[in-house]
């Protein structure tokens, strides 16, 4: 057997110096790119057999090793033999401490023979998992140092060829890395307004990963920045590899830049983050109706001060005044009051809208009763009111049944119910002992004396439940002199639950 052989491997000197260079450069600086956290090499190798002439070409590509080198790593070996056995050179590769290595081999044969691999010699400081052709190589945890495995394939008729690969385990730098999980880049959070200056308490989420002792948060408003540092809490490699830390920031209105910094032992590395970019707008201003107060009763016409109290950071703008949801006055300037005259009788719902240079906000919303002017005779109209289900079904049909009674003594005319429907519920359907519902209004007509009449109305509630209850309240008057105005309303509140059905 004659043997010829070229063994050309300038990409393993070539890599080995490189893997050098940087390793010393990040020894030497103090601050360092920041790692990945899941480096990993891929290492590929191409076995060549035939009859007539075989030869192994080593084919290698170092995925993700220190700065993702993609070159390939080419040894031409070249035997001259026919049907027998062959060695070829040995083969070098090289990875880093901690870190694995995938190895790809592929064998040809000029009859087409089937191919078996067989692992002839296992590393010593390491463990090769997978299944051949593709296999992976695994050093020590900790190990640096020299390692080989020895490869073989076989056409089965006689044809063999191995390939001896010693493996260079370099001890290397794997910097930290360190990221911003939350809040994300262009995010923007609301001041509150009851701090002096108004601030926004922002939570800052940062991991890190690799040998890090601490994380440091710079916050950068302006020409100003403020540092935070907090230790790693104590965690356990296996299951949680990565250091969690938050910083709870009170942060002024404006844009603000966070950059987190991963440490490593004192005088050891850093790696900065990328930055993240948030804002921090003004608070919403906050407004409330001080007059009327809820539940006041007034007797048509009516002239009615409202009045508003406003807190805002910032210059309001303006205070608009709506009833029912129809605007009733707007006042730009302090004190936020105006006068709405000649109010007729029935069942209003008042708030106040503040707006000022950013934003706006809506006040609680304030309940009046406007009752007309009572006549010489007397009727004691008095209304009740409740719903078919409570809890209702979010997205479903429910009905309010209103209940009104003359109690006397005179029968009453002109009888009429005011309900508007609260925001989010729907109108389906109504029906009426007596008179009709129409928009909002129930008109009766006349009702003698102790006498009573129902409606019942269908509506659809929201199908996102809403906090808290839904409330909706009923007004009743006549043409004649109520005795007694306390019983003129009623409201019922009814909770909202998840599900669909229709009213019991």
């Amino acid at each position: 057997m004659t043997k010829g052989l070229e063994f050309k491997s300038p990409w393993v000197v070539l890599k080995i110096a490189f893997l050098m260079v940087i390793f010393l450069t990040v020894a030497s600086g103090d601050q360092t790119p920041c790692g990945k956290g899941d480096q990993s090499c891929d290492q590929g190798w191409n076995l060549l057999a035939g009859d007539l002439d075989a030869s192994v070409l080593a084919l290698g590509s170092a995925e993700n090793l220190i700065a993702e080198m993609n070159s390939p790593n080419i040894a031409d070996i070249s035997f001259d033999f026919q049907n027998q056995s062959a060695s070829a050179e040995v083969q070098n590769i090289v990875t880093g401490n901690d870190t694995a290595e995938i190895i790809r081999l592929k064998a040809t044969d000029i009859d087409s023979a089937l191919l078996n691999y067989v692992i002839i010699s296992p590393p010593d400081h390491g463990n090769l998992s997978g299944t051949a052709p593709n296999i992976i190589y695994t050093p020590e945890e900790g190990y640096t140092g020299n390692d080989s495995v020895v490869i073989g394939v076989s056409d089965g008729i006689g044809g063999e060829q191995t390939v001896s690969i010693a493996i260079d385990v370099l001890e290397l730098y794997h910097p930290p890395s360190v990221r911003i999980r939350s809040p994300q880049n262009g995010d923007i959070f609301r001041a509150y307004p009851i701090t002096t200056p108004p601030t926004a308490e922002v939570p800052v989420h940062v991991t890190a990963s690799g040998s890090v002792e601490t994380i440091s948060l710079e916050a950068i408003y302006d020409t100003t920045s403020r540092g935070y540092t907090k230790p790693c809490p104590a965690r356990n490699e296996n299951d949680c590899p990565d250091c969690p830390v938050t910083f709870l920031l009170d942060l002024d209105v404006g844009i603000h830049t966070l950059i987190a910094k991963a440490n490593e032992s004192p005088g050891g590395k850093t790696c900065g983050s990328l930055p993240v970019v948030i804002t921090v707008n003004p608070p919403e201003p906050y407004v409330e109706i001080t007059s009327p107060y809820d539940g006041q009763i007034f007797t048509a016409p009516a002239d009615i001060t409202v009045e508003a109290k406003v807190i805002d950071s910032n210059s309001v703008l303006g205070v608009e005044f709506f009833a029912n949801s129809v605007s009733i006055g707007t006042k730009n300037v302090s004190p936020y009051s105006i006068s709405w005259t000649g109010v007729k009788p029935g069942v209003y719902h008042l708030v106040a809208k503040a707006t000022d240079a950013y934003n706006s906000a809506i006040s609680r919303s304030v309940l009046i009763v406007v009752v007309p002017v009572k006549a010489l005779t007397k009727s004691d109209l008095a209304i009740t009111k409740s719903s078919s289900s409570d809890p209702a079904p979010a997205g479903g049909l429910m009905n309010y049944l209103l209940t009104v009674t003359n109690r006397g003594p005179d029968s009453s005319s002109d009888v009429t119910v005011q309900d508007f429907l609260p925001p989010g519920i729907v109108y389906v359907t109504s029906k009426a002992s007596q008179g009709e519902y129409v928009s909002g209004v129930w008109s009766l007509g006349g009702l003698d004396k102790y006498r009573s009449a129902k409606l019942v109305i269908t509506v659809r509630t929201p199908s996102t439940v809403p906090p808290g209850q839904v409330s909706n309240t009923a007004y009743v008057y006549g043409s004649e002199l109520d005795p007694d105005n306390s019983n003129n309303y009623a409201t019922t509140y009814t909770r909202l639950r998840a599900g669909n059905t229709s009213p019991g």
